[in-house]
């Protein structure tokens, strides 16, 4: 328990009695594994005096807890301003922060009607406002799930100026920095309509952290194809692989970058909202009491902040040309890839050139042996048959140069030469047919495909 800044004299006539139905131990967790923070802060007539306080509790003694009437001082004088919210981080922004039973006993409590069109937000985002019994406004800030950084339900009651409801803060907000934000402006700016702006305000920090990464990478991806503002050569010949590399990063980066890009644009719709909700208070509030909060609210101060953080979350949108950056980068590395390809085939062709020019030369060569060869082939063939003992070439006549035994030759060639042959050519055969039948296959289901 805080208390901003510290005061001599005792805040309560008596110890404040404890929140049994509040108990801080044991927490629970739940999806997300973050337990459900407590807010309240409450301001009185001497704005010196403030009392701050944070605590875990339970989700079973939420809707107690946010219609409590609020703690007198030590000389029971009730505050002129209060705020009472549940803060719950979320790791995950898709999960959902509270079953459906403890949600519906908020919503109750907020006077939040439980139809279709309003549940849906929880999925979608919207920024809307109800009036719930008694005529006290609700303000619905709702992230959609995929871009959203903190969504927020907020009720008002502008007799008493209380504002009570929750918050759910996404992945990379930190319950600490929203606790810090609300304990050093809440007493300045007590104003249903802080939470909003502060929320937003922190959002559009969180982006420009993150659109910040994109465009550090961004730069390095520019260095590294020499195509930048950076004045800057490659820094190295890279290849084909490097540029798909390269084309892969710069998908991933341009991802992240469009769901910045709306996360931006959804701030803006929650600012917009706020800023439009700034200038209707007076339309749902009586007028003698928009006077009495005059200097507690300070909206005319609040409303030149919001106005300020339009203007932030504009130059966000331009912030580093990030968009028509990548768009560059994407036709460069297409152009770099083309032209590596492009060497690359060149390189094919030169080196098929080539071979073909070997296969050529190789070809000739054959041609040449082959000649040769069928030249030298009768002498050879004439050679090795008259070598044969088939002859006998001592005989004292022709008649007797051709022995017997010659038919032996002729009943061996003939019949061994057939046997081969014959098989051959009905292998020729099988192929053949079996080639025309893939072709004709192929023809009739392209012909398919066509029509």
């Amino acid at each position: 328990m805080d208390w901003s800044p510290p005061s001599p004299p005792p805040r309560y006539s008596k110890p404040r009695p404890p929140k049994n139905d509040v108990p801080s131990l044991p927490t629970e967790s739940y999806d997300s594994g973050t337990e459900i923070q407590s807010i309240e802060c409450w301001v009185y007539e001497s704005l010196q005096r403030v009392q701050f306080e944070h605590d875990a509790i339970r989700k079973e003694a939420i809707a107690g807890w946010l219609v409590e009437p609020p703690p007198k001082s030590y000389d029971e004088k009730a505050p002129v301003a209060g705020l009472r919210l549940i803060c719950r981080e979320q790791k995950m922004a898709m999960e959902m922060p509270f079953d459906d039973a403890t949600l519906k006993e908020i919503h109750s409590v907020l006077g939040i009607p439980q139809s279709y069109s309003f549940l849906t937000t929880r999925n979608t985002g919207a920024c809307g406002r109800y009036f719930a019994a008694g005529e006290n406004p609700v303000f619905v800030y709702n992230r959609s799930n995929n871009n959203g950084t903190i969504s927020s339900i907020l009720k008002y009651d502008p007799i008493a100026n209380l504002t009570i409801g929750y918050i759910l803060l996404g992945p990379r907000i930190s319950f600490l920095s929203v606790r810090e934000s609300i304990k050093s402006q809440f007493p300045e700016f007590s104003h249903p309509l802080l939470i909003p702006t502060l929320m937003v305000e922190l959002t559009a920090a969180d982006l420009l952290n993150e659109l910040g990464s994109i465009h550090l990478r961004l730069a390095d991806v520019e260095g590294q194809t020499g195509y930048g503002d950076w004045g800057k050569e490659p820094i190295a010949e890279m290849g084909v692989r490097d540029y798909h590399r390269l084309a892969r990063l710069l998908g991933m980066l341009d991802c992240r970058f469009s769901f910045m890009e709306v996360a931006v644009q959804c701030a803006g719709m929650m600012n917009d909202f706020t800023l439009q909700e700034l200038d209707r208070l007076k339309e749902y509030t009586n007028s003698t009491r928009l006077r009495q909060l005059k200097g507690i609210m300070n909206s005319s101060c609040l409303k030149q902040r919001v106005e300020l953080l339009a203007s932030n979350i504009k130059h966000l949108e331009m912030f580093g040309a990030i968009r028509k950056r990548m768009q560059t980068q994407q036709n460069v590395l297409f152009n770099l890839i083309s032209q590596q390809e492009n060497i690359l085939n060149l390189e094919i062709a030169r080196s098929s050139r080539e071979l073909a020019a070997a296969s050529r030369r190789d070809s000739s060569s054959m041609k040449i042996i082959a000649v040769i060869t069928t030249l030298f082939l009768p002498g050879t063939f004439i050679s090795a048959l008259f070598a044969m003992p088939l002859f006998d070439w001592s005989a004292l006549t022709m008649g007797g140069v051709v022995t017997d035994r010659f038919w032996v030759y002729w009943a061996v060639t003939v019949p061994l030469t057939l046997l081969i042959i014959i098989p051959l050519g009905f292998y020729a055969w099988y192929q053949t047919r079996k080639h025309k039948a893939a072709v004709e296959e192929v023809r009739n289901t392209t012909s398919i495909k066509q029509v």
